[in-house]
């Protein structure tokens, strides 16, 4: 240890305290609220206020549905800045979720009884931005409201215009002097609120660096799932926080990720000890003063298992073999890392096809499309400016400013020619809604730009980073479809299996049993809804058809729709009793909608991330639920499914132990001495010899 971080170590250490609160000391339910706070929400405000007054915020983690919300508005009604220089709190969510936070305000809080005043609050996007010139014009609400995307966008125009001027790159904005109001030297917040925090978890992500670079008071972190793929996670989160010492990378790393790496047996209460200063979970099955804190009905979940028919399993052992055999072929020559994107994209075909066959026939058909690959596709990339090329090549990973997840790179697009980002499900509609030809201006920095001239990232790799020349990559093509052709009849268009109109589509295990599943709902439960995810939209597409033939009312919520449309369908599934199923895209819906119509959930493909799949499936299971929810999980046996299964199995081990309540109920009792000595340092606070 060094450079004072023995006393910072101490004093976080001191934070620890036990979460129960005696009902007589509890905070009562502020007066400018027009709800009343459940016990744990006001146990949690106390402990919000307290966390303010130690360690300038922290991470409130309660359970999907428990009120974070709620509390944070009761936290920004009990403890208002009096500095009018820094008066407002600015809190950054999701775009989704703008409007939600909005009514909140609106509805749960009451004008003051002496000024009769009620909370000022704006939302910084879209046409809206215009009317703001600078941090001062934000000081006059209590409340700034804005999304991840947009301070992305603030902190590239505020401090990459001119790096990219200096790049040779002459499509950046012109007002290279653009001084955001988030970023200006007088910027200051009095508190910021992350609502869905863990759209930070990517330290290399531009979200995650805009964020961290956002200057204020007090801070806070909002999200049930402060860890989802590792602890490293938790560290983006730390960094926000400004929390010493973990927000620096090293330290965190030296005392726990690695630790835990090498199973050190200290390493876990390391862990808990961390969370147990910083963070506050409580679940829906969480006691206080010996009672649930909530009382919803029961949630049942069913691991349903299938096989193959004899056709489906021949197809999946063929399409198998084929790809065992390239990956086998790229490890032999040494290449596999040259062409580990591809390679992953032939583990995203043997997922695809658990669903359905033409999944992969589809995705075979468009890539073999003789209009774009590879001519045009190395075209495209070409039309990229230098600068552009050198940026992409010199990136980690990429956010796209749409949705604001991180981009796979089988799903990576660039605009052309300045370069910028997007994901493949975020670009239709984002040309759908901007133009009505194919050019439109990109998001990032207002170049005009061709929806029929994108560059994809897979072609980008294989001329830029591993410089491939053309025939090569029409080896590769090659290649590629040897692995496609096995299983396709000759003479047969491979698109035909999609024809809503002819009698050539085909179902598959998984639909039948979707299909199932929605009967013997109608039949057992006929006023009762049913929710539909999938990560793929085109599977979705699919299950249409099926339904249509069953004569299945149904609707559809995806991010190639509109925000209207969306806000639409669920307003329809909702007060609509004809609406009998919604299909949604996992990527779309597993955050922020509130779907308790629906009682019944089908999951048909599983995540690699196993929180985003019990996110999804409380949209139906949370307050408001009024019947008992059953979530279908469907899997085909003896495929890549399985092995999914166990990798979730795996990233649940240390992220639900970490977070496990009794394990921090234990840690709050050991006393400053044993907490100490945990991190190797006495009760001087000095290195323990």
């Amino acid at each position: 240890y060094g450079d004072g971080e023995e006393e910072k170590l101490q004093k976080l250490l001191k934070d620890i305290k036990p979460d129960h609160v005696d009902p007589q000391n509890r905070i009562g339910t502020p007066d400018k609220l027009t709800v009343t706070l459940m016990e744990h929400q006001k146990i949690g405000l106390s402990w919000m206020q307290q966390k303010e007054d130690t360690l300038n915020g922290a991470i409130l983690a309660d359970d999907m549905g428990l009120g974070k919300t709620i509390q944070s508005i009761s936290l920004i009604i009990t403890r208002p800045s009096n500095d009018t220089l820094h008066k407002t709190t600015l809190i950054i969510t999701p775009v989704a979720l703008l409007k939600q936070w909005e009514r909140e305000v609106e509805r749960r809080t009451r004008p003051d009884p002496v000024t009769g005043e009620k909370l000022q609050v704006f939302i910084y996007h879209g046409t809206a931005k215009k009317q703001i010139n600078s941090y001062n014009d934000l000081l006059k609400y209590d409340i700034v409201l804005t999304s991840y995307a947009v301070i992305g966008q603030e902190h590239r125009r505020h401090f990459k215009t001119g790096i990219e001027k200096a790049n040779g790159n002459r499509y950046v904005d012109s007002r290279d002097d653009y001084v955001s109001p988030f970023f200006g030297t007088n910027t200051a917040w009095y508190r910021i609120i992350l609502d869905e925090a863990h759209y930070i978890k990517n330290k290399v992500t531009l979200t995650s660096i805009a964020c961290c670079r956002l200057e204020s008071k007090y801070r806070w972190c909002l999200t049930g799932t402060p860890m989802q793929n590792s602890v490293k996670e938790l560290q983006s989160l730390v960094k926000f926080l400004r929390i010493e010492p973990y927000d620096e990378e090293r330290k965190f790393n030296r005392d726990i990720s690695i630790r835990l790496k090498n199973n050190d047996p200290s390493a876990m209460r390391k862990l808990q000890a961390l969370l147990k200063a910083i963070l506050l979970r409580r679940t829906k099955f969480s006691k206080i003063d010996g009672k649930p804190i909530l009382s919803l009905p029961p949630k049942t979940i069913t691991m349903e298992r299938f096989k193959f028919s004899a056709a489906e399993q021949e197809y999946y052992t063929s399409l198998e073999t084929g790809i065992a055999n390239k990956v086998n072929r790229l490890m032999r020559n040494g290449t596999l890392g040259k062409n580990f994107s591809n390679a992953l994209t032939l583990l995203l075909r043997l997922r695809q096809v658990c669903c359905h066959r033409s999944l992969v026939e589809r995705v075979a058909d468009e890539f073999l499309d003789k209009s774009r690959v590879p001519k045009k596709r190395i075209e495209y990339c070409q039309l990229l400016t230098p600068s552009s090329k050198e940026r992409i090549l010199t990136t980690a990973s990429f956010t796209c400013p749409i949705c604001m997840d991180m981009i796979d790179v089988r799903n990576l697009m660039f605009f052309t020619p300045c370069g910028h980002e997007i994901c493949k499900e975020c670009m239709p509609t984002y040309f759908i809604e901007s133009t009505t030809d194919t050019i439109t201006k990109c998001c990032t920095c207002r170049q005009a730009v061709d929806s029929e001239k994108m560059a994809d990232f897979e072609f980008f790799s294989m001329l830029y980073k591993h410089q491939m020349s053309e025939s090569e990559i029409e080896d590769f093509k090659k290649d590629f479809k040897s692995i496609f052709d096995e299983e396709v009849e000759e003479g047969e268009p491979l698109n035909t299996i999609l024809d809503k109109h002819g009698n050539s589509w085909e179902s598959s295990t998984k639909i039948d049993e979707c299909i199932k599943i929605i009967q013997n709902v109608k039949a057992e439960f006929p006023t009762q809804k049913v929710i539909v995810f999938s990560l793929f939209t085109s599977f979705l597409d699919i299950i249409e058809t099926g339904l249509e033939q069953q004569n299945i009312n149904f609707l559809r919520y995806d991010g190639k729709m509109s925000a209207t449309a969306r806000n639409q369908a669920i307003l329809d599934f909702t007060d609509d009793p004809n609406y009998e199923v919604i299909l949604i895209s996992l990527k779309a819906g597993n955050v922020g909608l509130t779907l308790t119509a629906a009682s019944h959930v089908i999951l048909m493909d599983p995540f690699w991330n196993p929180y985003v799949e019990e996110q999804a499936m409380d949209r139906a299971h949370r307050i408001g639920q009024a019947n008992p929810v059953y979530v279908h999980r469907l899997f085909i046996e003896n495929t890549v499914e399985d092995r999914i299964l166990e990798l979730q199995k795996k990233k649940r081990e240390i992220i639900d132990n970490a977070l496990d309540e009794k394990g921090m109920q234990k840690i709050s009792s050991l006393n400053t001495k044993e907490l100490l000595y945990l991190f190797g340092l006495n009760e001087s606070g000095n290195r323990a010899v």
